[in-house]
């Protein structure tokens, strides 16, 4: 019971700004940037995000970006891609975080809150 409770509540706080009867979408990508460098977001070769330091990025298809699938890379203002892959949607829900010159990934199995992982940027 206390797993449903749980699973409703996180339900509930990513599709906040759902409409009534709304189900999360089936997929998302979240980008977290905990460590610098600032770093540019591309989809399909187009840059959909710039993250500094502490900022994050929800991608969802069907909100202004175009459906699956996606060529996704995390590019270093350098010009140097730290991460590329190419999404399908099939896994579920995925989170990227850079850290530093490293990305580390996470496929969950329920959505979770956008914004949630802290970061230590430097002064």
């Amino acid at each position: 019971m206390v797993g449903f409770v749980a699973r409703s509540v996180v339900l509930l706080m990513v599709c906040g700004a759902c409409g009534p009867g709304q189900a999360p979408p089936a997929f998302y990508l979240d980008i977290s940037d905990l460590y610098g460098p600032t770093v540019n977001v591309t989809l399909n070769g187009q840059v959909v995000g710039t993250l500094m330091c502490g900022g994050d990025v929800r991608l969802a298809p069907g909100t202004a970006l175009p459906a699956l699938p996606w060529d996704v890379s995390i590019v270093e203002q350098t010009g140097t891609t730290i991460w590329r892959s190419h999404e399908t949607g099939t896994n579920g829900w995925r989170h990227l975080t850079t850290l530093g010159d490293d990305v580390d990934m996470q496929d969950w199995t329920m959505p979770t809150p956008a914004g949630f992982l802290p970061g230590t940027c430097p002064p």
